[in-house]
């Protein structure tokens, strides 16, 4: 399995400076044209058993080829293998501090997780190592704000059924909740599935710190991402839209419920 699986990319845009925050790498297989993308590839791999595999694979090649000086990159983590390959995942980033220290470790969602004391305590190990906790796809599965809560991620997700509720609906219950336990927790907000400007303007003035999707970049090889850490600042200007101060009371009493 290892020897079929590679990495693309997928920047994560700061909207706060214009420039890409991290790359996001996502795990593909060599010649199987029966999978149509990433959540494909994770939801079949984890019916099918062996989500392990990609996983341990795409940590091993990004510690051991991959430099973080120039951008951070994030992995996708199963929660089976957190869950069931504890102990591997451990030994690779403690026996490779460095590029260990650049990464970003994203749980995903697509299953609940049964044991929440040892994916607690990888996180927390994980964190010592100076590694980076986030959790995917909030807003669209297993993560309920109290276990988010015991996980304490530095970066939350949005999904992007979420952000497509919400800028369909203007329905902004859930992103505010969300919203207070980033608060609480002090974890920076992602908003994913940006493939319109208007999105990418709605989320930008609702107080998201990054944004990701296609109208941003397309996923690709690592080094057509090196020489655009600059994002057209005519398209961020353009989200500059005002924050109402309903929002802003709107967060800070989910922050208090939370609290």
């Amino acid at each position: 399995m290892k020897e079929v699986i590679y990495p693309v990319f997928q920047p994560v845009l700061d909207l706060r400076t214009s420039k890409f925050g991290w790359l996001e790498a996502l795990a593909r297989i060599e010649g199987d044209a029966t999978l149509r993308g990433h959540i494909d590839l994770i939801q079949r791999a984890e019916k099918e058993g062996f989500i392990h595999e990609i996983d341990l694979a795409m940590v091993d090649e990004l510690i051991r080829q991959y430099d973080p000086a120039e951008l951070p990159i994030s992995v996708n983590l199963s929660v089976l293998t957190i869950e069931q390959h504890t102990d591997s995942l451990l030994s690779m980033l403690e026996d490779n501090p460095g590029p260990a220290s650049s990464l970003i470790l994203e749980i995903t969602e697509t299953l609940p997780i049964r044991d929440v004391q040892t994916v607690e305590d990888f996180c927390s190990i994980a964190k010592a190592l100076g590694c980076q906790i986030a959790v995917d796809d909030c807003g669209a599965g297993y993560f309920t704000a109290e276990l988010v809560m015991r996980l304490a991620p530095n970066i939350i997700k949005l999904s992007q059924s979420l952000v497509n509720r919400v800028s369909e609906t203007q329905d902004f219950s859930l992103l505010l909740e969300i919203y207070g336990i980033s608060s609480v927790t002090r974890a920076r907000i992602v908003a994913e599935g940006i493939d319109t400007l208007d999105k990418l303007q709605l989320l930008s003035s609702m107080g998201c710190h990054y944004a990701q999707g296609y109208l941003i970049a397309r996923p690709g090889r690592l080094q057509s991402f090196w020489n655009h850490h600059l994002y057209p600042a005519k398209l961020l200007s353009q989200t500059k839209v005002a924050v109402t101060s309903t929002y802003h009371q709107s967060v800070r009493y989910h922050t208090q419920k939370i609290a």
